[in-house]
């Protein structure tokens, strides 16, 4: 079998203009090479619906009348031929062939000029005989009317004729545009299923004439000697076309046998309806302007007279009635599938014969669009947006059958597709998107969400990084009309608090990213409730927990709350001023304003209210009255046991005294006793109501230099602020002094103390102004460690008769009083 270079075909796709629309003057172009043999001749051939009606070709037509007009253009014939060339019309009624029906032949005319025709009948089938030596067409008419079983043969020839170019154009349609992501088995699968027949694997080890065979037989759509991962376009081409040129030769072998199901047809149109003609079978290969170039096999010229037969079944359908099965939203400028629903009993596939379809506005001119009949059988339809420039807006679907326009019942929307960067999450939702919290449903707002069909997710910072999907779910379901809410799920229990961006994808396959920032855990305060105490303008307090330092505010009823800018995520102080009188006992909540959240976060039982803080209105110290140096002002002699009286106020309850130093470095031990207690030389006794005692040694609570301070608490109210005992301060205890005769200088003689601590000495003299430094260290007292002896230097003579000696401890600039003298 010949093999041809390159093929034809036809789209079955319905644009909006149909391209096979006849022209008044078809443009001579040279003739395409066919699937096998050769080109015979070129031509229109349409129809008109009335003379002043506009033509259609005739593969497009579905229903041909009494009253309508066949057109035959010449566009390209041989020039040996065109003298003699004539051309005739044979038409068949719809249905089946009975004794009575109507057949007619029409009027052989020259093939080289413009012919036309009245149609004085109904058509079912029409058959186009081409003679390039002429044609005899006298008796035609009464020889037809003879042998019905001939004519019964033209109609299924001409079903057989139609199948077969479809089947060819399905199969060389995938050579002319090969698709690795389509493959010819679904290709020619689809076929299959647009003509009702079921589909067999081939045998990929058959030769390309061997799959034709079965194709033909069968309509095999699948051919599983083709390989839609050829690296090389051309691979696949050839593969595809192969086929296809298998197809169409054998349909054009002699005898029509498998077109005509084995009918010995020609012997009879040869014999009765055109004597002494040889007749071979033909097909039409349309070209984009509507040209049909015919067919036939490369065969060895015949000394009878040649005639080609090519015959075509007009379907004879009315307009199809359909109805959308719910309302439909589309997004402009993409394809779009909708699902429809006959109202009358029909083929599904003849809808694929509309052409011009259209959305027709409810107010305005209509828009032209492509549409394609889905072939799977799911009686959906794809609409082309992609070149159509569609307004925003409510249209019906509309489209012409023939000369009749009719419209699909129901209302299509034309929506833009949205900027899905302007979505962002609902405040109440961006509060729930927190690091390590559990799976959470989160709403977006914004832009229209009803052509979103993917959405993923990913840390911003890692672009290289595979995004996880997201589930979402619409209120009112997929493209339900605008709906500017879209609820997502997200876990963050495996997120970090930091920037995410979401990955929208619409109909359209482009992603739009949105950033999601998951928050940090919550701050969470803990040792709760606090305690605030009535009575006071303001007062300090201090947090304690985790995340404090992203607290912006905090609010109470009845409260007003500074926090402390300097704040670490630990601990964080307060100044809390109290607005309102809560009764005392009662308990606040607190709510927290944090950075990222949008509402603030409850905080339940937070503060307490309670009464007055205790206070310490009055402390008298009473100091031992055995001390050899005098003490300043407000100090607290070391060594010695210091009794305090103390006279308190808000104190209802068995408060607990606390003594500590105000520096803390110089504390030796904190002090805290509840009356009645004592530990060490140190108690606390009750002197009465609202009246301590407390008794204690200065030096074991501080060192030298510890400003000593006292506070008293309740349980329930809470301490006092702080109230000052005094200056600890560690004395010598001088015992004698000795001025011995032994002058040092002029006006200095040597003397001697003995006493305890009295390195705590630098200087003696005799007034608080002029001292003499010390000769030396102490030195123990041979018997009794605690004694000291130490050498001193004192100015000569003294003052007077029994003169006080005064000493200067180590860092001070003033003398201080004893009680020795000299």
């Amino acid at each position: 079998m010949e093999k041809m270079s390159s093929f034809f075909g036809f789209r079955r796709s319905l644009p909006v203009a149909f391209s096979l629309v006849l022209s008044a003057s078809a443009v001579a172009a040279p003739l395409r090479s066919c699937a096998t043999g050769t080109a015979v001749g070129a031509f229109d051939l349409a129809v008109k619906p009335d003379p002043a009606g506009a033509a259609l070709p005739i593969r497009s037509v579905n229903r041909i009348e009494e009253g309508n007009q066949l057109i035959y253009r010449p566009v390209d014939l041989p020039s040996d031929e065109k003298k003699k060339a004539k051309v005739a019309l044979v038409l068949l009624p719809p249905g089946d062939i009975t004794d009575k029906s109507n057949i007619t032949v029409l009027e052989a005319k020259p093939a080289s000029k413009p012919a036309e025709w009245d149609v004085p009948m109904r058509v079912g089938s029409v058959a186009l005989v081409y003679g390039p030596q002429g044609l005899e067409t006298k008796k035609v008419t009464s020889l037809i009317e003879k042998d019905r079983e001939l004519v019964a043969q033209l109609a299924d020839y001409a079903e057989k004729t139609q199948t077969t170019e479809a089947l060819i154009e399905a199969l060389s349609q995938q050579g002319r545009e090969p698709n690795a992501t389509q493959n010819l088995d679904a290709a020619v699968r689809a076929f299959a299923t647009g003509y009702g027949v079921s589909p067999n694997r081939l045998d990929r080890t058959q030769s390309p004439d061997q799959q034709a065979m079965l194709l033909i037989r069968t309509l095999n759509p699948a051919i599983s000697a083709y390989d839609p991962l050829a690296p090389q376009p051309a691979a696949r081409v050839q593969q595809s076309t192969a086929i296809a040129a298998s197809v169409a030769g054998l349909f054009l072998g002699n005898g029509v046998g498998l077109a005509a199901g084995g009918a010995a047809m020609f012997v009879n149109m040869r014999s009765l309806m055109f004597p002494n003609t040889e007749f071979r079978s033909a097909l039409v290969q349309p070209s984009k302007e509507g040209v049909l170039s015919l067919c036939a096999k490369k065969e060895a010229k015949s000394r009878t007279r040649l005639a080609y037969l090519w015959a075509l079944r007009v379907p004879d359908l009315a307009p199809p009635s359909l109805a959308l099965t719910a309302p439909v939203n589309v997004p402009q400028g993409l394809k779009s599938s909708i699902a429809l629903k006959p109202t009358r009993p029909m083929i599904w596939k003849n809808v694929d014969r509309t052409r011009d379809w259209k959305l027709e506005p409810l107010a305005s001119a209509a828009k032209p669009v492509a549409v394609r009949v889905r072939s799977s059988g799911d009686d959906t339809l794809e609409i082309d947006l992609t070149k159509a420039a569609v307004p925003a807006g409510n249209y019906r679907l509309a489209g012409d059958w023939d000369w009749t326009p009719f419209q699909v019942a129901g209302e299509i929307s034309v929506y833009p597709l949205a900027d899905l960067t302007t979505a962002r999450l609902t405040p109440a939702s961006q509060d729930q998107l927190i690091a390590g919290a559990g799976p959470v449903n989160l709403e977006l707002t914004g832009p229209d969400f009803q052509f979103v069909e993917k959405m993923e997710i990913r840390k911003a910072s890692e672009r290289r990084a595979q995004p996880a999907p997201v589930l979402f779910d619409f209120d009112k379901g997929k493209r339900a009309g605008v709906q500017n809410r879209l609820t997502i799920e997200l876990d963050p229990r495996n997120m970090q608090p930091t920037i995410y961006l979401l990955t929208m994808v619409q109909s359209d396959g482009k992603p739009q990213e949105v950033p999601l920032r998951v928050l940090p855990p919550s701050p969470l305060i803990t040792d709760l409730p606090v305690r605030i105490n009535l009575g006071e303008k303001q007062q300090e307090i201090t947090l304690k927990g985790s995340g404090l330092d992203r607290i912006r505010k905090l609010s109470a009823t009845g409260l007003e709350i500074e926090l402390e800018s300097n704040a670490s995520s630990e601990h964080r102080k307060a100044v809390v001023r109290i607005t309102d009188h809560p009764p005392v006992g009662s308990v606040l909540d607190l709510a927290m304003d944090v950075d990222g959240h949008n509402s603030p976060l409850p905080v339940k039982a937070a503060i307490r209210v309670a009464g007055p803080r205790p206070k310490i209105d009055l402390i008298e110290p009473s100091l031992p009255s055995d001390l050899t140096v005098a003490l300043h002002k407000a100090e607290l002699p070391a060594g010695y046991t210091v009794n305090f009286a103390m006279r308190l106020e808000n104190v209802a309850d068995q408060p607990r005294v606390n003594v500590n130093c105000r520096e803390q470095d110089r504390t030796l031990r904190n002090l805290s006793l509840r009356p009645g207690e004592q530990n060490g030389t140190a108690r606390v006794g009750s002197a009465g109501s609202g009246m301590l005692f407390l008794s204690l040694d200065p030096g074991d609570i501080g060192q030298t230099g510890c400003e000593l301070q006292a506070t008293v608490e309740t349980d329930g109210e809470g301490r006092s602020d702080p109230k000052v005992l005094g200056k600890v301060v560690r004395l010598p205890k001088i015992d004698t002094l000795e001025v011995s005769g032994k002058k040092l200088d002029d006006t200095a003689y040597a003397g001697v103390l003995t006493g305890q601590d009295l390195e705590t000495v630098a200087k003696a003299g005799w007034d608080p102004n002029v001292g003499l430094p010390v000769r030396g260290l102490p030195t123990p007292v041979a018997g009794d460690a605690r004694r000291q002896v130490m050498n001193i230097a004192v100015p000569w003579p003294s003052p007077a008769p029994r003169s006080p000696l005064y000493v200067w401890l180590r860092g001070e600039t003033e003398g201080r009083q004893t009680t020795v003298r000299y």
